[in-house]
């Protein structure tokens, strides 16, 4: 029996339907309720169409009462209709009046468009898609408080207030104003009033980020039409300190002194007239970032009170300065850093005394000291003019020291991809590095800076050393303090200069010098040491491959003015043609090398033609081959010589300007026979 019963039971329940799973009991469900919602819905938006919509002029002074609650001031509504705009109700207001705290009209508006915003359900109160405001006549004014009112409603309300007009306006969609004017009034400054016509405005509101445009005609005496936009990012009017964004304004025309009136210059304007385009950055109550695309004529300025008016013909280009925090990946002092960046590109200007200055791009960057860091900064430059630079630095807020030393040396030629960098005060770095090159510069001699013209090549240096190629063709140097006459000139030059400072002394380095003038050619290398007791050495190897004897002294550096004398009277004439070698080695104040351990030694052979006199301490013969000349330690000069070979001339006991007498004696035999082997 049980066996019949359990096959009968299974049979039945083959015969049932199979049960349903639970996600399938809930999804129809789902799709049920949605379906719901869905005709509750097309039932209400129908309802609202043709029920409420077409009733809701009835209605006109629960909205007033409602929008006077959102805006905190007295609403008055002379006539409303209402329409479907998509898939929004869309009100139309007439004749709307608000009133101040004072029960006086602070604004009028003819007509006002506004399309409902669903979330207005969520948030519980009136909320709007868009608003459109049509002939709106503003009035913006600044109490001698302080205090901002626009229509006579405070911008910054009071802590006890809960929400404002101006907050109330930026939790809408899109608000609109067109074919309207405005009036600031600022009562703080005491300045008449500005009227902007013609105005259009868009402002849109997402949350805390909030964008908005506005074109305007102003006084025709200020400026042309106005564009001015911004991208800001906010909570509430009543936290503007918390703000931050940006600000663009742009004019076809502007008068820049004419709005001194109305606007705080952070230096003196006179005057200035033309096309500006200006970008303000901004964050904590704080100007960030100011920059200007400019295209301006006749302008007159003062950067500094002690500084000379600035007069500019035309000035063109971009030129700004930026403040930006910097966020370091470890920050051990728990500071958050900030940098100083400033660019100019393309700024081309041109004076009222004619000076130009070409299109240039410059960029510099400072980071003030911090905790734990010196203070640091960066200048780059793709390309200067050197002379107009110096001419304008003396109307420029440059360093003291920077200023008087481009007054100075006058700089001329042309910098190109330069890069300074310098950690500590710039005046007098702690560390620095310098790289460029440069052409055709000249500049004068300024302290230990000699004076130069018509030089070209780069440069790479630092604290610790560094070194320079030069090549000029027609250069000029002007440095009294290391050549016995101040100026002299080359028609080539050639050299790679090296230079370090190990504890504290100056190596200096000389390699493949190669130069030529009038006077001389020949090339040289060597080296120059200083130590910290001011000694010096000098150890200079050259060949000399044409001079003139009697200008020889102008190109000898760091000769004492005895030594300049007497080469300069004693060397009348004389041609070397051929190659002369020599060394000069030890210390210069020391010269003529008295002291056997240090002095100079070569060996040179002229040309047969040369002709010259000379009082020198050693041998020398007159053939007519090339004559060969030895100096020893009490050399003063080395020529070909045309006197007796052998009478031997004889130096005074010491340093002196005194010409040298050749010995009166004669020669013996056997100086004779000497003679005459070197003549063959």
């Amino acid at each position: 029996m049980s066996l019949l019963h359990e096959a009968n039971t299974a049979a039945l329940e083959a015969q049932l339907p199979p049960n349903e799973r639970r996600w399938l009991k809930w999804l129809r469900r789902a799709g049920w309720g949605l379906a719901a919602l869905y005709f509750a819905v097309a039932i209400a938006m129908l309802a609202l169409r043709f029920w409420v919509l077409p009733s809701v002029g009835d209605h006109k002074e629960r909205i007033a009462a409602a929008v006077s609650r959102a805006l905190g001031e007295h609403v008055s509504i002379g006539g409303i209709e209402a329409e479907w705009f998509g898939l929004h109700p869309r009100l139309e207001l007439t004749d709307v009046n608000v009133f101040d705290s004072r029960g006086e009209e602070a604004l009028s508006l003819p007509y006002v468009a506004a399309t409902v915003a669903w979330r207005s359900l969520l948030a519980g109160e009136l909320r709007f898609r868009s608003i459109v405001l049509d002939r709106a006549d503003l009035t913006i004014r600044r109490d001698p408080q302080g205090k901002l009112l626009v229509a006579g409603l405070a911008m910054k309300p009071d802590a006890k207030r809960d929400g404002s007009a101006a907050d109330w306006l930026l939790k809408h969609g899109e608000i609109v104003i067109r074919e309207s004017s405005v009036e600031w009034l600022d009562e703080r400054r005491g300045a008449p009033p500005l009227r902007l016509e013609r105005l259009d405005f868009l402002m849109q509101n997402d949350g805390r980020h909030h964008r908005f445009a506005v074109r305007a005609q102003l006084p025709h005496e200020l400026a042309s039409a106005l564009e001015l936009r911004g991208d800001l990012i906010g909570r509430t009017v009543a936290e503007l300190a918390e703000w931050n964004g940006r600000l663009y304004a742009a004019f076809d025309y502007v008068d820049l002194a004419a709005w001194q009136t109305w606007v705080d210059y952070p230096f003196d304007v006179r005057s200035g007239r033309g096309a500006l385009k200006l970008w303000l950055g901004f964050a904590q109550a704080a100007l960030t970032e100011v920059s200007a695309d400019v295209a301006l004529a006749d302008v007159a300025t003062r950067f500094a009170s002690n500084l000379p008016l600035l007069e500019v013909q035309t000035v063109r280009g971009q030129f700004g300065a930026q403040k930006r925090a910097v966020f370091e990946l470890i920050d051990l002092d728990g500071e958050r850093d900030v940098s100083y960046d400033a660019f100019a590109r393309q700024l081309a200007l041109v004076m009222k005394n004619g000076t130009e200055l070409t299109p240039g791009d410059v960029s510099a960057q400072w980071r003030p000291a911090q905790s734990r860091a010196a203070a640091r900064g960066e200048v780059v430059a793709r390309s200067i003019e050197l002379a107009p630079l110096a001419l304008l630095g003396e109307y420029l807020p440059f360093p003291e020291r920077a200023r008087q030393a481009l007054i100075a040396m006058a700089p001329e030629g042309r910098l190109t991809d330069v890069t300074f960098a310098w950690t500590g005060d710039i005046e007098e770095p702690a560390t620095y590095t310098a790289r460029g090159k440069f052409g055709d510069v000249g500049v004068r001699p300024y302290g230990y800076v000699p004076g130069v013209s018509k030089l070209s090549g780069s440069f790479d240096a630092s604290d610790k050393g560094g070194s320079v190629v030069l090549t000029a063709k027609g250069m000029a140097v002007d440095y009294a303090r290391l050549f016995p006459e101040r100026t002299f000139a080359f028609d080539a030059l050639g050299a790679r200069v090296g230079w370090s400072f190990p504890q504290g002394d100056l190596h200096l380095r000389l390699d493949d010098v190669a130069f030529s003038n009038h006077d001389l050619a020949g090339m040289l290398s060597g080296t120059y040491r200083t130590g910290v007791k001011g000694v010096r050495a000098v150890d200079i190897t050259a060949r000399v491959s044409r001079a003139e004897g009697k200008h020889v002294y102008r190109y000898i550096p760091l000769l004492p003015p005895e030594a300049v004398a007497w080469l300069r009277d004693s060397i009348q004439s004389g041609t070397l043609v051929g190659d002369a070698r020599f060394r000069i080695r030890g210390d210069p104040g020391d010269f003529p090398f008295r002291d056997p351990k240090s002095g100079s030694s070569g060996s040179a052979d002229a040309s047969p033609g040369a002709r010259s006199t000379t009082r020198a301490a050693g041998r020398s013969s007159q053939t007519s081959r090339p004559t060969s000349c030895s100096t020893g330690p009490r050399s003063r000069s080395l020529a070909s010589a045309r006197t007796c070979s052998a009478r031997r001339a004889r130096a005074p006991p010491s340093w002196s300007p005194i010409p040298m007498r050749p010995d009166r004696r004669r020669c013996s035999s056997t100086e004779r026979r000497k003679g005459r082997r070197t003549s063959s």
